[in-house]
């Protein structure tokens, strides 16, 4: 036992270490001789054949598309004339990424311009290019939607891009139901946004999923299939409340108030309004906290029940004084004014609506001055003042006059960029014919660049030699690692299994002293029906002993027996509680023998014994989802106290099983790569009596597949 624990162990470790470092050195020599070799040959190869300038035009293409998406808002025609010219290059070098990329601005820039029937022809066009090929956008996948603070939406994101699946495409399936959606086609849409769905959920992209159930709730409300947006809505709600987000519950509520409505299920559109505003109230967001009032004001004023919705609007109007909104506070005032004026309480519409210009000028806000002034035109004449009514409108001509030229020049502007972005669809079109008739010409293209290819070939004959022997020695290099992990493995297999013959006399030990006790007190009767228990006990035990897992019903039964035989000895010292989850599958999962003993042993000598009073014990077993987590708990004195008294008390000797134990995790971690953390926390922090052991095993890790 002492040569196992000595030098031979890791002697034998070492070895395999040397072993593996020498081979290791000698593959990397290798690997570096094969890689200088085949970049000098490929460098000179391409810099002989012409072939970086063939690299350098498709990086000139990629560049062109990354300047037109920076200056289109500012410089649209030469925007456009870039992707033009990129898409040239790109169908004329069958740079299937570039092209499939440029229609994905073209269809950006369309959107941008409401011309929702074009955008979704372009973002068609791209899906079918990036679907017929193996291309990857990384660059293009990785944006994420919005920016929430959220841990544990954050490490999702962070997890999310390991395994990249579908990412080419996946921006544009968005895209594509947002123009789809926009341009009236709904079943285009939802089956479009179904797929965003899919690659969201299999790559666990949280912000998107959302966005995608949202956006599939949104389609199926205007169909008019309310079950069917009640269920989308209803998981992003979910959703939404386990992330904790505000801003994302204050959303979700909005929509299915939005779907009530639609359902003329007033009361349930009000309360949902009702629990958005207070949300938002709670995180102070005034844009949410307006929505939620406006949508309440809406419900009231369809069910024409004009003093709820006057309520409404003073407590929006009231709220936004308070924030210094004079934005909202000026559209508060004029709705109110408008209220007034349809119960006939001209002076106090007048009143609002004169409050309500003087906010709206003082914000900027010329639109909604125009409604004010309309308003009070109204309002005076229903009061008979005919001269003031008859200045207001015209006033409110001038306004609207105002309003009409603003609207105008950005008609004009967007007009000018969607002419120009319609030369382009012809240009494109021109583009895309000339790439069928001319077929012959990429036909002498792909000779060209397979000619190029061929003159790449000849070091690739030369590498495979170089990787011929290089396999050979990497071959010989796993079997030498194997046989040495082998080796290594049976080491740590005898180590657990010496721990295990050290933990089960160290049980039986303290198991004898109980027997002892109830000798030495003369009482026959308890001390046979604790021997009866005991010898069951240790029959268990000894038929498990030689195992490394024993099925947890089995571990269950040692230790139900082993806490009523503790409990025996200790009835004045604590009461106790053993409970299991009824939904456990106590056959089918196997764990380490005696795994969970040492810690209540611990509980029961060094907590409990000590304690003045009765304490308690309380051992659970208990199903969360994929782990089956194991809780000892005990008010005993506490690890300080326990600590103390050992230092004062020489005659205890320090248990060994939560050593032991420990030692034995570490290696059936190693040994078989199962999952399971254990943690051991006070019960009562600010006094530190009592203990709290959490073991949590993975149900996969353990799993009973014979």
């Amino acid at each position: 036992m002492a040569v196992f624990k000595g030098y031979d162990f890791f002697s034998s470790e070492e070895c395999c270490t040397f072993t593996f470092s020498t081979m290791k050195k000698t593959v990397t020599y290798l690997l570096l001789i094969v890689s200088i070799l085949v970049f000098g040959e490929t460098s000179f190869a391409q810099k002989k054949s012409g072939y970086e300038s063939y690299l350098s035009e498709q990086d000139v293409c990629s560049q062109k598309l990354d300047s037109a998406l920076l200056i289109f808002d500012v410089d649209p025609e030469t925007a456009l004339t870039l992707v033009e010219e990129a898409l040239l290059i790109a169908i004329k070098n069958n740079y299937q990424k570039q092209e499939g990329e440029a229609y994905r601005i073209l269809g950006d820039f369309n959107f941008s311009l409401s011309e929702f029937d074009l955008s979704l022809k372009n973002y068609e066009k791209a899906l079918n290019i990036f679907s017929g090929q193996d291309v990857l956008l990384n660059e293009v996948a990785v944006e994420s939607k919005k920016s929430r603070p959220s841990a544990k939406r954050e490490k999702s994101r962070q997890n999310a891009f390991e395994v990249p699946e579908r990412m080419d495409v996946y921006p544009i399936y968005k895209q594509a139901g947002k123009a789809a959606e926009y341009d009236g086609k709904l079943e285009q849409s939802l089956g479009y946004y179904f797929q965003f769905l899919e690659i969201a959920e299999g790559n666990n992209l949280v912000d998107d999923i959302i966005f995608a159930k949202t956006a599939i709730g949104d389609v199926y409300l205007l169909q008019g299939n309310y079950n069917e947006s009640e269920r989308y809505y209803s998981e992003v709600l979910e959703m939404e409340e386990i992330l904790d987000d505000k801003r994302g519950i204050v959303d979700a509520n909005i929509k299915m108030g939005k779907l009530h409505q639609a359902k003329k299920d007033d009361d349930k559109a009000l309360d949902y309004y009702e629990q958005s505003r207070d949300v938002a109230l709670e995180i102070e967001d005034d844009e949410a906290v307006n929505e939620a009032f406006n949508n309440m004001s809406q419900v009231f004023d369809q069910n024409q029940n004009i003093p709820q919705q006057l309520e409404v609007s003073q407590q929006a109007l009231q709220y936004n004084a308070e924030r210094g909104n004079v934005k909202d506070e000026a559209k508060n005032t004029i709705d109110i004014g408008n209220i007034y004026i349809e119960t006939d309480s001209s002076e106090k519409a007048i009143e609002h609506l004169q409050r309500g210009i003087e906010l709206s000028e003082e914000a900027g806000d010329i639109e909604a001055k125009s409604q004010a002034v309309k308003a009070l035109s109204e309002a005076l004449e229903k009061e008979g003042e005919e001269a003031g009514a008859l200045e207001k409108y015209k006033e409110y001509v001038e306004l609207e006059d105002s309003i009409n030229r603003l609207y105008n020049d950005a008609l004009v502007s967007n007009t000018m960029k969607g002419r120009l972005l319609e030369n382009t669809q012809n240009k494109v079109l021109v583009l895309e014919k000339d790439k069928e008739l001319d077929e012959k010409t990429i036909e002498l293209l792909r000779r060209e660049k397979k000619l190029k290819e061929e003159q790449l070939r000849r070091q690739k004959m030369i590498t495979w030699f170089l990787f011929g022997g290089l396999l050979m020695l990497l071959i010989t290099s796993v079997f030498v690692y194997k046989s040495n992990r082998d080796k290594r493995k049976a080491n740590r297999l005898l180590m657990l299994k010496s721990l295990r013959s050290q933990m089960n006399p160290h049980f039986i030990f303290n198991a004898l002293n109980s027997v002892n006790n109830y000798i030495s007190s003369n009482n026959e009767r308890a001390a046979n029906k604790y021997l009866a228990d005991f010898s069951k006990l240790m029959r268990d035990v000894l038929e498990n002993s030689t195992h490394d897992f024993i099925s947890l019903s089995k571990e269950i039964e040692i230790l139900g027996l082993y806490l009523k035989l503790e409990h025996s000895r200790f009835q004045d010292k604590f009461a106790y509680k053993f409970e299991v989850d009824e939904s456990i599958d106590r056959e089918a999962y196997l764990i380490p023998p005696m795994l969970i003993q040492p810690y209540i042993e611990n509980a029961v000598w060094h907590g409990l014994r000590y304690k003045k009073e009765k304490g308690y014990l309380n051992v659970f077993l208990k199903d969360k989802d994929q782990v089956v987590e194991i809780s000892v708990i005990d008010n005993g004195i506490g690890r300080k106290k326990s600590q103390e008294l050992k230092t004062e008390n020489q005659k205890i000797l320090e248990s060994t099983g939560l050593k032991n134990i420990s030692n034995r995790l570490k290696i059936i971690r190693e040994v078989y790569g199962v999952k399971m953390d254990v943690t051991i926390n006070d019960l009562d922090l600010k006094t530190g009596e009592g203990t709290v052991v959490t073991m949590k095993l993975n149900k996969n890790s353990f799993e009973n597949n014979v």
